[in-house]
């Protein structure tokens, strides 16, 4: 069953064995299109800049002359391969608890929305928290494996995959895919004593500097080498694979000027690609066991399955801890704008990892908020890869 796909959602209540039986009986269909209507306006979402931590804990790599409260590539030589880092700054940003509570405007953001200025009105800690992110560098491109040979921004022609157990981050790549949980975390800690698989509090991280930044949605390569809502962006086809995965960090629109790029978590060059489609992405944080129980490193964590169980995320967790990682707590059957359209796959099994972004096929069904726990850390596709981040 492909996350990207199917129209059988888990439903709460319903036995493990019996959603099995029914998704082995029933043919996997394309979902019909929802269009994604944008939110009326409100005033205490307005996007900007992010505010800084006014004290940063975190610190740059040896030898990164740039700014540590500007987001700044670094370029880290591993042999032969040199591989492109991004600095996300420590920033601060806002959660509604209660939205109802902490706006004087009639319409308001979903539960558990993040919004760039302390709201108005509310009492701290109950209609609405604080929270930091950031302090780390994340790789700017989807992880390829270190042997692999670049195509070009136009090509494709000339590029292979490699067969390196080793990772680089550069763009115009093949992918690394076909790569299980336990195989993508080896090579993130393999690659430097100071890096590891992203965590899914990193993602979250950026899913918010996204939010809370401006109203345009990140975009990515969802519908066979386009976005789905932006025809105007596409992207180089893997020749390697074929279908619609795409080199990595390869988008290009004509509607574009300057350092833009909506395809990057900044919408300019400055940010990190393809976090909206083109593989699904593990990531290390949260997991789930045998009876659907969540797990947050490997400690049982409070949380109730939505009732809806997959579906279009509609409200996201305001607990002190799982507001960090992203978590939803309600789904819909229509894309939410707040959300990016993002969209929560759940399958409760044994020794389930999380998986981010969505695929190149996921159409309504990906973007930089949606979350897959629905399979084994063995599992391994040629939609599913990597990313390393890392921290000083």
């Amino acid at each position: 069953m492909r996350p990207s796909g199917s129209k059988l959602f888990w439903a709460a209540g319903l036995p493990v064995a019996t959603f099995i039986a029914a998704v082995s009986a029933c043919k996997v269909e394309e979902p019909a299109v929802i269009p994604v209507s944008t939110p009326a306006p409100v005033g205490i979402r307005n996007p900007g800049a992010p505010e800084l931590v006014a004290t940063t804990t975190r610190q740059l790599a040896p030898g990164d002359t740039g700014d540590l409260k500007v987001t700044h590539d670094l370029a880290v030589v591993k042999g032969a391969a040199t591989s492109s880092f991004v600095w996300i700054p420590e920033f601060v940003a806002y959660q509604l608890i209660v939205p109802a509570r902490t706006s004087t405007d009639s319409a308001y953001p979903p539960a558990g929305a993040w919004v760039r200025e302390k709201p108005p009105v509310g009492t701290a800690g109950a209609d609405w928290a604080t929270a930091s992110f950031g302090g780390f560098y994340v790789a700017k491109y989807e992880a390829s494996r270190a042997d692999a040979v670049a195509g070009t921004a136009t090509s494709s022609a000339g590029a292979t995959a490699g067969a390196s157990t080793s990772l680089k981050v550069a763009p115009y790549c093949v992918p690394w895919t076909n790569v299980d949980w336990d195989e993508a975390r080896r090579a993130c800690q393999a690659y430097d004593a100071k890096a590891d698989l992203i965590g899914d509090e990193e993602w979250t991280a950026l899913a918010v500097w996204a939010s809370i930044t401006s109203t345009e949605s990140v975009r990515g390569n969802n519908s066979f080498l386009r976005d789905k809502d932006r025809p105007d962006i596409t992207f180089v086809g893997d020749a390697t694979y074929g279908g619609g995965r795409a080199l990595t960090g390869s988008a290009t629109s004509s509607a574009w000027t300057g350092t833009q790029n909506f395809t990057a978590h900044t919408l300019t060059t400055a940010g990190a690609y393809d976090l909206n489609g083109n593989v699904f992405e593990w990531t290390r944080t949260l997991g789930l066991d045998e009876k659907g129980k969540l797990l947050v490193d490997g400690t049982a964590a409070t949380w109730r399955l939505p009732n809806q169980g997959s579906g279009h995320i509609a409200a996201l967790a305001s607990d002190e801890k799982l507001r960090l990682l992203g978590v939803p707590t309600e789904t819909a059957p229509a894309p939410n704008a707040y959300f990016s359209a993002g969209f929560f796959f759940v399958n409760p099994t044994s020794f389930v990892k999380p998986f981010r972004g969505g695929s190149w096929s996921g159409a309504q069904r990906s973007g930089i908020w949606y979350v897959a726990l629905g399979y084994p850390r063995s599992y391994s596709y040629a939609d599913l890869g990597f990313r390393p981040i890392l921290k000083y």
